[in-house]
C-alpha cells in the first residue's frame, strides 16, 4: 500500500484502530495522523479528545489507561506516541508496561484510535505491533516526485487555485530536500495570494517568508517535536535574515501566549460540573505537565533575553538557547498551537 492509497482509505473514514508508522519520513506520519484526527475529532473537541506523548517520558500504562477510558467530551479520541529516546533514559525504563500494551491490542478500544510513529522501527515494537490484526503498519518512505507533486497540487485543489508550471517547479525542488517545510511554504503562498486564482512564480519570489526563508513557525514546531538537526537546519536560514535579538523576542511571545492559554483552559477545567472528579484529576495531571515544560522553557528564553540584549548579534546565544529548549526535561504535551 502506498501512502496516497492509505491516505485515501484514512479520509474515506476507513480506519483502523491502530497504526504503527515507521520510517525517517515523518512529516507522513503528521499528514496521516491529521487526517484521522479529521476524520474522528471536530475542531471544537480537539482540546480534551487528541493526546500526544513521547515514550521516553510516559509509560504503556498511562496511554492504555487513557485509551481505555471513555471520553466524556467527544464519541472518539486519538493518542499519538512518539518513540524517540535519548540518552538520559535506558530503554527498558519505558518498556515497563510492555504487558498492557499486548493486552489492549487484543481487543482494542472501539472509540479510541492509536497512532505511533516510531522513526528507527524498534525491533521489540514493531514485533508487538505486526501481530496484532487490529494494526495498519506503515513504511514511512520517501516519496517519489509525482506522489510529492500529487500531494501538493491535492493541497492547492482544496483551496480552489490553481498553479504554474514555473511555480510547481520551484516547490517540488524544494520539497525533495524537505516536504514539511515546502508543504508549510505552501500554505503561506496561498494567503499571501488571497483572492488570486493562481500561484505564479513571482508570487513565490516576491514572497518575503519564502525568500527570506523567514520560518519561526517551522523551528517553534520542530523545537516541541525535539528535531534538534531540523531546527538548527532552519535557524541557520533564519539567522541569514534576521537579527538575533527578534528571533528571540518573536519566539518569546508564542510561548507566553501558550502560558497564558495553558492558564485559561486550567481555570475553565476546574470551574467544570459535567465531569466526574477522576476525569477531572487527569485532564488536570496533564495540564500541570504542560504547564511546568512551558514555565522551563519559559525562563531559558527570559534567561535569553537578557544576555542578547547586551550582544544583540551574537548568533550563538540564540543557538543556545535552541539547544537548551530541545534537550530539557518536560513534554508539551497537546498543545494545539
Amino acid at each position: 500500500m502506498n501512502f496516497h492509497t492509505l491516505r485515501s482509505l484514512i479520509k474515506k473514514g476507513q480506519i483502523s484502530p491502530v497504526y504503527y508508522f515507521f520510517g525517517k519520513e515523518k512529516y507522513l506520519a503528521e499528514i496521516l495522523s491529521e487526517e484521522i484526527i479529521k476524520n474522528k475529532i471536530s475542531y471544537e473537541e480537539r482540546d480534551y479528545s487528541v493526546f500526544k506523548f513521547e515514550l521516553e517520558e510516559t509509560g504503556w500504562e498511562e496511554i492504555v489507561n487513557i485509551l481505555s477510558t471513555s471520553s466524556f467530551f467527544s464519541k472518539s479520541k486519538v493518542v499519538i506516541v512518539k518513540t524517540n529516546f535519548s540518552s538520559r533514559k535506558k530503554r527498558g525504563e519505558t518498556y515497563k508496561d510492555i504487558v498492557l500494551l499486548k493486552n489492549y491490542l487484543i481487543s482494542p478500544s472501539q472509540s479510541s484510535y492509536l497512532v505511533v510513529i516510531d522513526e528507527e522501527r524498534k525491533e521489540e515494537l514493531f514485533k508487538i505491533f505486526s501481530s496484532s490484526p487490529h494494526c495498519t503498519i506503515f513504511f514511512l518512505y520517501p516519496l517519489k516526485p509525482d506522489e510529492i507533486q500529487s500531494l501538493i497540487e491535492e493541497r492547492i485543489i482544496e483551496r480552489g487555485k490553481k498553479i504554474s508550471p514555473s511555480a510547481m517547479a520551484i516547490l517540488l525542488e524544494e520539497a525533495q530536500e524537505d516536504l514539511s517545510l515546502s508543504l508549510n511554504d505552501l500554505e503561506k503562498i496561498l494567503t499571501y495570494i488571497g483572492d488570486k486564482d493562481r500561484i505564479d512564480r513571482e508570487d513565490i519570489e516576491n514572497l518575503v517568508t519564502y525568500s527570506g526563508r523567514f520560518r519561526i513557525d517551522s523551528l517553534i514546531k520542530a523545537m516541541d517535536e525535539r528535531d534538534k538537526f531540523l531546527a538548527f537546519r532552519i535557524l541557520k536560514d533564519i539567522l541569514e535574515n534576521f537579527e538575533p535579538v527578534f528571533i528571540v523576542g518573536t519566539i518569546a511571545s508564542v510561548y507566553c501566549r501558550r502560558y497564558n492559554n495553558l492558564l485559561g483552559e486550567e481555570y475553565q477545567t476546574r470551574e467544570r460540573r459535567n465531569i466526574n472528579e477522576g476525569e477531572k484529576e487527569k485532564l488536570l495531571y496533564a495540564f500541570d505537565k504542560r504547564m511546568k515544560r512551558n514555565e522551563f522553557i519559559l525562563k531559558i528564553i527570559f534567561d535569553t533575553d537578557i544576555k542578547i540584549k547586551s550582544n544583540p548579534f551574537n548568533k550563538g546565544i540564540v543557538e543556545e538557547m535552541i539547544a537548551k529548549i530541545i534537550e530539557g526535561e518536560g513534554s508539551l504535551g497537546n498543545e494545539g498551537v
